[in-house]
């Protein structure tokens, strides 16, 4: 089946009346079909397997995460439940990697602005201004 064809005599893409879209979003109206785009990536994908070629499909991060390629590499890890990429580049005697999970986000925000010279009638102010951290404060 085709993503575009003409259904009672009119032409629809994936069961939708261009009719329809046209009255909605008015002309020109470009129309793009998600079927036929991921059918033709697939096919493109598939033409280039194995091939002594320069390719790689733009993945998500959830979809990279499970290519062969990566697998293969260990290129991906999860830490505290929280998928990322692993530490690269990767040297055979330098130990590399993270060994802990990545932080909540906010944590240490407080004692990163002072490091950055906010002193704590600043940080007072930011509070004050609906800005939030979590994590100590005791150095502030």
């Amino acid at each position: 089946m085709t993503a575009f064809a003409y259904r009672d005599g009119e032409l629809a893409v994936e069961a939708i009346s261009l009719a329809d879209v046209a009255a909605q979003f008015g002309t020109p109206c470009f129309v793009y079909s998600r079927a036929a785009l991921e059918s033709a990536f697939r096919e493109f994908d598939a033409a280039f397997d194995g091939a002594d070629a320069c390719f790689a499909p733009v993945l998500t991060f959830a979809e990279s995460r499970r290519h062969p390629h990566v697998v293969a590499r260990h290129g991906s890890a999860e830490l505290g439940g929280i998928a990322q990429p692993a530490a690269a580049p990767r040297f055979d005697r330098t130990p590399g990697g993270a060994r802990t999970a990545p932080p909540e986000r906010g944590a240490g925000g407080a004692l990163a602005l002072r490091d950055w010279g906010f002193d704590a009638q600043e940080l007072a102010q930011l509070r004050g201004l609906g800005v939030g951290w979590t994590g100590a404060t005791q150095a502030c």
